[in-house]
């Protein structure tokens, strides 16, 4: 970067060179970064009467200077960027046609009026040809040619995607990886502002490794999180004495949850050991992080409950399959009672009644280990029965895959399907 003060033309004649880098206008000191200069020069000039103007803004000043020089090579660069879109935009594969491609975009100098090459300044000869830089159209030889490779003049095009993030540069198949990669022959003055194109927004978009364990945190908190309450209900299943879910489940899932707070419990030390200033701000941040990592593991993952014990939970399950058998027999009583009083009742008949439970079947029994009776007709081409093997199917991929929700609806499907193949048993038996 240049800086001169107004005088800059008698200080040139006087010192006999140009000064270059970060100058205040006043005292021509060069203070390295902008940041400095700028708290030099409201710290030691604020009165703004170095005979300059008590009204003249330094900042303003420096602002008049440097605007548009960046103006300049900003433009100049967009232009840039903007042909390189059309030219890889249907670009040919056959030299040729490429060829011709190229010049319809950007005109090419003619090389008649170009005697020497301007980078080098020799002379252009049947040794040293001619090239033209397919961005500016400009004549220069081969030695001072640059090739730029298209893979990096694509991510140039598209510099953000839909997460505001620069695109990785696409990864070659393994039968390319001894080809050369495809390039674009450009001058060096094309060359450079692509490249300070490239930093510019690769600095932009840098991201602080604090930053990028702690995205990583959240990313394993919102996976994990929707299972927690997952958990509690198969907790909640199994103290119910419910069959639905076993206590394999419970473990499987309990595993998942408790190895998801030793990965964030391992990120946060990470962050911790970022090196950083001590009495910083970052410093306070990581341990803000850490303290809060803590806090959320023995808050929401190590809080949940413990898994009920496997005799515990048999005896719960004894209990209610009990209840149930008791209330099914209870109904069938009821409904043999009612069947009885109506036969008192009807004409005289000499059919001999019996006792559902002398029915020619064999029992069925359901995931709660009541049983009915199956009659011997029913066979595997029943639909019903088909339906059941396909639903114990999908709980068995569900069990698998850990997805219990899907466990827990698919079991009180198949409930509902046990349910009516008892009913239609006991209407065949009766």
């Amino acid at each position: 970067m240049e800086m001169e003060g107004p005088s800059s033309d008698q200080s040139h004649n006087e010192q006999g060179a140009i000064i270059e880098g970060f100058l205040c206008p006043i005292c021509k000191s060069d203070l390295k970064t902008i940041e400095k200069l700028t708290l030099h020069v409201e710290s030691m000039h604020s009165e703004r009467s170095q005979g300059i103007g008590n009204d003249y803004d330094h900042k303003k000043y420096f602002n008049l200077i440097r605007n548009p020089i960046l103006e300049r090579y900003s433009t100049e660069t967009n232009t840039l960027i903007i042909r390189l879109n059309k030219l890889l935009d249907n670009r040919p594969t056959d030299p040729a046609a490429r060829k011709q491609h190229e010049q319809g975009i950007v005109m090419w100098l003619d090389g008649k009026d170009v005697a020497l090459c301007p980078e080098c300044t020799k002379k252009f000869n049947f040794a040293r040809r001619q090239h033209h830089c397919r961005l500016c159209g400009s004549v220069m030889c081969d030695n001072c040619s640059h090739f730029f490779e298209v893979d990096d003049a694509k991510i140039l095009i598209g510099t953000h995607d839909d997460d505001d993030r620069v695109q990785k540069k696409p990864l070659r198949d393994e039968k390319d990886l001894d080809k050369e990669p495809e390039t674009l022959r450009i001058c060096g003055h094309c060359l450079r502002l692509l490249l300070n194109r490239k930093e510019i927004i690769e600095t932009r978009i840098a991201s602080h490794p604090i930053k990028q364990f702690y995205e990583k945190v959240q990313e394993i908190k919102k996976q994990i999180e929707p299972e927690i309450p997952v958990y509690n209900m198969i907790i909640n299943s199994l103290y119910e004495g419910d069959s639905i879910y076993t206590i394999q489940d419970a473990s499987a899932l309990r595993g998942k949850i408790l190895r998801e707070a030793e990965r964030i419990d391992d990120i946060s030390k990470r962050i911790l050991a970022i090196p950083s200033p001590a009495g910083s701000r970052e410093e306070s941040l990581k341990k803000a992080i850490r303290l809060a990592m803590i806090r959320y593991i023995k808050e929401q993952l190590m809080n949940i409950p413990e898994i009920p014990l496997e005799e515990e939970i048999k005896k719960l399950q004894l209990k209610r399959t009990q209840d149930l058998q008791q209330r099914i027999e209870r109904e069938r009583r009821l409904a043999l009672e009612a069947y009885e009083r109506y036969e008192l009742h009807s004409t005289n008949n000499d059919t001999v009644r019996s006792s559902p439970a002398s029915k020619k079947g064999s029992a069925l029994k359901t995931v709660d280990n009541w049983s009915g009776y199956q009659d011997t007709s029913v066979s595997s081409s029943d639909p019903l029965v088909q339906q059941i093997n396909i639903v114990k199917a999908y709980i068995k991929q569900a069990r698998e895959a850990m997805k219990f929700e899907e466990v827990g609806a698919l079991e009180i499907n198949l409930r509902e399907l046990q349910q009516e193949l008892y009913r239609q048993q006991q209407e065949k038996s009766s």
